[in-house]
């Protein structure tokens, strides 16, 4: 499945650059790839996100959903241990 995402590039795409397009694909802005980051490498507490209804510019739960797609991305891509 990782060949299909590097399927004609001179080389694979970065961990950032990766995790960029999970956050173009939930039309979430780039500036919250510190914090993905952040959840994870485990540093902030997944649990952390979640709606609390009060109409955030950028909900936790669309974060949670990025950040499940991430872990899997990554995974297929070997930036995560099984």
């Amino acid at each position: 499945m990782a060949g299909d995402m590097n399927e004609g590039l001179l080389f694979p795409p970065t961990k950032d650059e990766l995790l960029i397009g999970v956050l173009k694909q939930y039309q979430l802005p780039e500036g919250i790839l510190p914090q993905l980051k952040q959840y994870l490498d485990g540093s902030i507490p997944e649990s952390s996100l979640v709606c609390c209804q009060s109409g955030c510019d950028i909900c936790s739960e669309f974060i949670y959903i990025a950040l499940q797609k991430s872990k899997e991305v990554l995974a297929r891509s070997e930036f995560l241990e099984s």
